[in-house]
């Protein structure tokens, strides 16, 4: 051999090189095929919607915005030689629907909730009534005008001292007194007739209107 002149590997050499260099690149492959799915899984979460904010963005804008709203009304109840009755106020709804509700009304500027529930009982009604008692609230949502309406209506316990029902402004199409003992059959929304059984209640009265109850 000449000297200062690098020397080549034999051929056996060259070939174990060859098939290390093989090895790693098949082990590579190996390991690139099994990671695959996670890295393809990885790439769909991060553009995902809710990765990308798109979905609470499309979330914000279906959220309708959010008012609130009060009334006041009242649970007139008087005793007949029948028994306890209340005064139930018949409304024709849209097409054929009629609903059967307590007098109610929304406040003027100004007035507590007392001073709007004898009013609008006594505008809907058509009697002069005073109150006896604080009953409770009754609170539900709605939707009007593509806007969520969450509302509390305040109810008091009163009796009549006077009036009458023929003189009722236009927000029912009939007035009258129904016997306790068939108003939760004939009312409309049963968080009002769960009101009327706390009023009940306070007057030492059953649901039939028994017991306990003096009243005018």
């Amino acid at each position: 051999p000449l000297h200062g002149r690098p020397q080549l590997p034999s051929a056996a050499a060259a070939d174990a090189v060859v098939q290390r260099r093989a090895s790693a690149t098949a082990r590579r492959g190996a390991l690139a095929r099994l990671t695959a799915p996670a890295r393809r899984k990885e790439a769909e979460a991060s553009t995902t919607p809710a990765a990308t904010g798109q979905t609470s963005r499309r979330r914000g804008r279906a959220r309708l915005p959010v008012d609130r709203a009060t009334s006041a009304g009242g649970i007139v109840m008087r005793q007949s030689p029948d028994g306890l009755e209340l005064v139930l106020g018949k409304r024709r709804r849209e097409r054929d629907n009629i609903t059967w509700t307590l007098p109610k009304g929304t406040p003027m500027a100004g007035e507590t909730s007392e001073q709007t529930a004898l009013r609008e009982v006594a505008e809907e009604t058509g009697l002069e009534v005073r109150i006896l008692a604080r009953v409770g609230d009754v609170r539900y949502w709605f939707v009007v005008g593509g806007r969520r309406v969450h509302k509390t209506v305040h109810y008091f316990l009163m009796e009549s001292i006077g009036g009458d029902l023929a003189a009722h402004d236009h927000e029912f199409d009939e007035v009258r007194w129904v016997l306790t003992i068939d108003a939760e059959g004939l009312m409309s929304f049963p968080s009002e007739w769960s009101i009327v059984a706390q009023a009940l209640s306070m007057a030492g009265a059953d649901r039939g209107g028994t017991d306990g109850v003096a009243m005018a």
